[in-house]
């Protein structure tokens, strides 16, 4: 995991270094990531930090970041990663649940 703190308000994908706002990203038919909202997020850390997958619709990577319950407006990044069909079935799962039409359709357009 990185030392490097960043507000949640805006997230980047590393390797596009899109910036993306977090507030209205899943309701934008332009956005560029999505983040996972599982209602368990994984917790690996001995800190207790909440990791949350976030897919990349440019570079079809996913990055984990790291949220501090704590501190729930500020992330890490922890690893950039090529994304699996299980990271794709999940987050379809994830749209589905939260009713995420827009996200559902990107998913569906740029990963199939």
């Amino acid at each position: 995991m990185s030392t490097e703190k960043h507000d949640l308000k805006t997230l980047i994908c590393p390797k596009c270094k899109i910036p993306e706002e977090t507030l209205d990203m899943h309701e934008r038919e332009n956005c560029t990531l999505m983040i996972s909202k599982r209602n368990f997020p994984d917790v690996r850390s001995s800190d207790g930090f909440e990791v949350y997958p976030v897919i990349c619709f440019k570079c079809k990577n996913v990055t984990e970041i790291a949220i501090d319950p704590a501190n729930k407006n500020i992330y890490e990044y922890v690893i950039t990663r090529e994304a699996t069909d299980v990271d794709i079935s999940m987050a379809h799962m994830d749209a589905n649940v939260f009713k995420l039409d827009i996200v559902k359709k990107k998913l569906n357009n740029t990963f199939n």
